[in-house]
């Protein structure tokens, strides 16, 4: 478990200039409490919110946008994968990172392709914490270095989600794809490709098809997990 008695090297206000919101959701309050107090004793955090519930977690992400959302892998028991979809279809683009025991590969790799910015070990040093925090926040990634060895061991191998993808859509079927990835109505995919309404239906039912998807919800969060697109380009 994470060291609550563990302390920074100093404790003095972050003389920073952005100050930082986060969430911390873990299923022991005495642990996301203790990080809480902590976190906003060392400054340079305008606002740190605390949920021990995933209902508390999904309800704070849908009413507020945090810097970056620390979740325990384990909360109430949840493997963690469902819970990050349910966080993409909130806030897509929405800052994550994993604070937990190793799981297994299968996990991470599911992770990597829904999309978390990183993953480290509850027995962290605060201070290394803080530093993910940070790193996170300003657009980068942070893994704890056993974790970042298999990230990269994961990255080195060809996806075969991808390359299955690759093999299955038609290059008009990405293009409605990626717009479907911003929020897109019908008609408007249809006025932006030139292309009649009823084309746009017959893609977009070939689309859940060939995806397994059930809408246009589950066509997005496919873009992003596959890596296949990027819905802010």
């Amino acid at each position: 478990m994470f060291d609550l008695h563990q302390s920074m090297d100093s404790y003095n206000v972050s003389t920073e200039k952005k100050s930082l919101t986060a969430l911390i959701a873990d299923r022991i309050s005495l642990f996301s409490s203790g990080l809480q107090h902590m976190l906003m004793a060392e400054g340079g955090f305008e606002r740190i919110d605390v949920a021990d519930t995933k209902r508390e977690l999904l309800q704070y992400i849908s009413a507020f946008t945090y810097d970056v959302v620390i979740i325990d892998t384990s909360l109430e028991n949840s493997d963690g994968v469902e819970l990050l979809r349910q966080i993409r279809i909130r806030k897509l683009d929405q800052k994550v990172l994993f604070i937990g025991d190793w799981k297994n590969e299968l996990f991470l790799q599911q992770c990597l392709m829904i999309g978390i910015q990183g993953y480290v070990y509850k027995n962290i040093s605060l201070k290394e914490l803080y530093r993910a925090i940070k790193s996170i926040s300003a657009g980068n990634e942070f893994f704890t270095r056993e974790i970042s060895s298999r990230v990269i061991k994961i990255a080195a191998k060809p996806g075969l989600i991808q390359s299955l993808v690759n093999d299955k859509l038609t290059e008009r079927e990405l293009e409605v794809l990626k717009r479907v990835t911003k929020q897109y109505s019908n008609i408007e995919i249809a006025n932006d490709l030139n292309i009649s309404l009823s084309m746009v239906k017959k893609y977009k039912a070939s689309l859940l098809v060939k995806t397994k998807s059930k809408n246009s919800v589950g066509l997005a969060l496919f873009a992003v997990k596959t890596g296949l697109l990027n819905p802010s380009v």
